[in-house]
């Protein structure tokens, strides 16, 4: 989705340098809003896919934008045609919070996958006989049960310091610590739930 919102852009950008060599205001202003209203829906519908903590953490760094705010934003003055190439551009472009997020994601996403199997996998091996059914169930409960608990941790924490996310310096990443924190913390918990809850030891 990314990519494809990058290349409206692209395009956007390209048929704004068009109308730019005829003066044509209306048709750079046109370019600018399709590309905008297409950076919000596209974004919307991928937000829909995430978990309600990634969501609500998205949601609240990555606002739909409003093409008049946008506007006023980038002005250029004296200048309409430039402002709408800056906005064009504008829509190509990705909250850092939110790509930096996503990148670790994917490098810690298989990373936490794979020790989560594999220390799965050794308790399995090690349970005595009559209690390696119960703690296969029960790391099956404690995966669940921790993704669950992170992303309602998140979710939470999210809606409570809405405000200060969206803050600039300190502030601003000082809430997402506390943000991620309290989905590791309600992770954690509900891992130990799912587990004892599977595993039949509830």
């Amino acid at each position: 989705m990314k990519k494809q919102i990058k290349t409206a852009s692209k395009a956007a950008v390209e048929e704004i340098d068009g109308a730019a060599a005829t003066g044509d205001v209306a048709k750079a202003e046109e370019a600018a809003r399709s590309v905008s209203s297409y950076r919000n829906a596209a974004r919307a519908q991928a937000q829909e896919r995430l978990l309600p903590g990634g969501r609500a953490l998205s949601r609240t760094l990555e606002k739909e934008r409003d093409f008049a705010q946008l506007a006023e934003r980038y002005a250029v003055e004296g200048n309409p045609i430039e402002t709408y190439r800056e906005v064009a551009r504008a829509a190509g472009r990705s909250n850092r919070v939110i790509s930096s997020l996503g990148r670790f994601g994917r490098v810690a996403g298989p990373i936490g996958l794979a020790v989560g199997v594999g220390v799965a996998a050794f308790e399995v091996a090690t349970a005595p006989p009559e209690r390696k059914l119960a703690t296969a169930a029960g790391a099956v409960g404690a995966f669940a049960g921790g993704a669950l608990g992170f992303s309602l941790g998140t979710a939470a924490a999210t809606v409570l310091l809405g405000t200060a996310l969206v803050a600039t310096g300190p502030v601003g990443w000082l809430a997402l610590g506390a943000v991620l924190a309290t989905g590791a913390v309600a992770g954690y918990f509900g891992s130990e739930l799912g587990r004892a809850v599977f595993s039949g030891d509830f």
